[in-house]
């Protein structure tokens, strides 16, 4: 998953504020990156980008697509 600043609509926001937002941001993206943790395919070492809601399982895209064809 990408990391980015995420821009706030209004110029006037105080910038610390907007770092404040921005780490933040930063935070919970890694935290739901642990929580997904490695590709649950077999022998797929790729990070987890997708959790299949009905199982638990977390899955990188192409695996995802893949296990959710048939």
């Amino acid at each position: 998953m990408a990391h980015q600043t995420v821009p706030l609509s209004n110029s006037h926001v105080h910038p610390i504020f907007q770092e404040l937002f921005n780490n933040l941001m930063k935070h919970e993206i890694l935290h739901v990156e642990r929580i997904l943790g490695s590709c649950c395919f077999d022998r797929c070492q790729a990070q987890a980008d997708v959790c299949d809601i009905d199982t638990g399982m977390g899955y990188c895209r192409t695996h995802f697509r893949e296990v959710h064809r048939g």
